[in-house]
């Protein structure tokens, strides 16, 4: 019944985008969580010179290593995290605390050994995460400041939409009626706008009533902005409880303002 309900769950996160530009296959979503990035070390070990006193050894420089998928993962000074999509040329950054992930990638398989992410909870979200193509699901960061039960379970999400040729506007529309036969679902907002930075965006936001495997009933939130980049559609998603989105919603805007679209 867990396994089920969370397959349910990701599968609602798999499709949001899903009737974007070309038909995109539906998968169970593999955002997985792990404090192991995709970062490289590399000691560059200095030579002994001509004497007999020993050069010193210079510090070892990270270097980031970019995936099969053209994404990459950087942990900064502050424990933030640098998420960097060189194939849809956008970049963000996640806050400090938040396990970034991507499907295949060695953060994913260490976050099986991260203690902080050995419940249950985890466990089955993994295992529902494992078949997510990361050709579309590009990264996830989940929230690990507290322990997480499904109640209280976040998650922000970048998905990719391949050679999506619909206006934001035709996206918007929709998305906010897309998933309506939820239990108790609402739209809360619907809306195109602008970043501060400009960039034309759309904004959906909907709740709807969850049953976690215990029975417990409890309102689930999301938030979606969308735009375009070269070859699709982008949506940034913020899922977690309708009781703690005051709470997490400065962090998701926070992601938002990081965002820096590279040229190409």
């Amino acid at each position: 019944m867990q396994r089920r309900k969370l397959y349910l769950f990701w599968i609602l996160s798999i499709a949001l985008l899903a009737d974007c530009g070309r038909p995109v296959q539906v998968v169970p979503t593999v955002d997985s969580s792990a404090r192991e990035t995709a970062l490289a070390g590399t000691a560059l070990a200095a030579f002994g010179t001509a004497t007999s006193t020993p050069a010193p050894t210079e510090t070892p420089v990270p270097t980031t290593v970019v995936s099969s998928q053209g994404t990459s993962l950087e942990i900064q000074e502050d424990q933030t995290t640098l998420f960097t999509d060189h194939k849809t040329g956008i970049q963000v950054t996640f806050p400090a605390g938040w396990l970034a992930l991507r499907v295949g990638e060695p953060e994913f398989y260490g976050a099986w050994e991260n203690e902080a992410t050995k419940s249950p909870v985890f466990l089955n979200i993994f295992a529902t995460m494992q078949d997510a193509d990361p050709a579309q699901f590009r990264v996830s960061a989940i929230d690990i400041r507290e322990e997480v039960t499904y109640e209280n379970f976040s998650k922000m999400e970048v998905v990719f939409a391949p050679e999506d040729q619909r206006t934001l506007n035709q996206v918007r529309a929709a998305q906010a009626q897309k998933y309506s036969i939820l239990k108790n679902y609402k739209v809360l907002s619907s809306r195109l706008t602008k970043t501060p930075a400009g960039l034309d965006i759309a904004v959906v936001e909907f709740q709807w009533e969850a049953v976690s495997p215990d029975k417990v009933k409890y309102m689930q939130y999301h938030k979606e902005v969308i735009f375009k980049v070269l070859g699709g559609t982008i949506g940034l998603q913020l899922f977690t409880g309708l009781d703690q989105k005051d709470l997490i919603l400065p962090l998701f805007d926070q992601v938002l303002d990081s965002l820096v679209l590279l040229t190409p």
